[in-house]
């Protein structure tokens, strides 16, 4: 995983994934308004002259995905199928309702087709939003509208 530096404004994440690529060495992020007291908690915490804010889950041995099932589990929730990527997917979505997709792409570090993809998904706010439109009804359900054309 790369490394991760923030400020009150933005956060650069070192990616060695792409580092081989001229340009995508690292990914600039605006700093969103959900992370900035979280993040500023755990700085505050940290011990004065540390690397990292977060130590934990800093060795290779520690098996995240794992620990991070036992707190979806202690919490009451059932674990979902790879959780990382479903995270990551669920951020790309809310994303994209809220900026241009060439922009949130380059934030998220993938391209669109890659996004359309894998990525995007479709949400229950979707789902109301269209059926919203409809003034809420749906004309009948499909055997009667079938019948009628009978």
């Amino acid at each position: 995983m790369g490394s991760i530096l923030w400020d009150s404004s933005r956060i650069v994440v070192n990616s060695p994934k792409t580092e081989h690529h001229k340009g995508h060495e690292q990914r600039l992020l605006p700093m969103f308004p959900e992370l900035q007291k979280p993040l500023l908690e755990v700085s505050e915490q940290a011990a004065d002259g540390s690397v990292h804010v977060i130590t934990r889950y800093r060795s290779v041995t520690q098996n995240l995905r794992t620990q991070l099932n036992r707190i979806v589990t202690s919490a009451g929730v059932l674990p979902w199928p790879k959780p990382f990527q479903n995270l990551r997917s669920t951020r790309e979505t809310e994303l994209m309702e809220e900026y241009p997709a060439h922009v949130v792409c380059v934030w998220i570090g993938n391209s669109e087709a890659v996004a359309r993809k894998h990525y995007l998904q479709i949400t229950d706010a979707h789902f109301a939003k269209a059926v919203s439109k409809n003034g809420g009804t749906v004309g009948g359900t499909v055997r009667q509208r079938m019948s009628a054309n009978e």
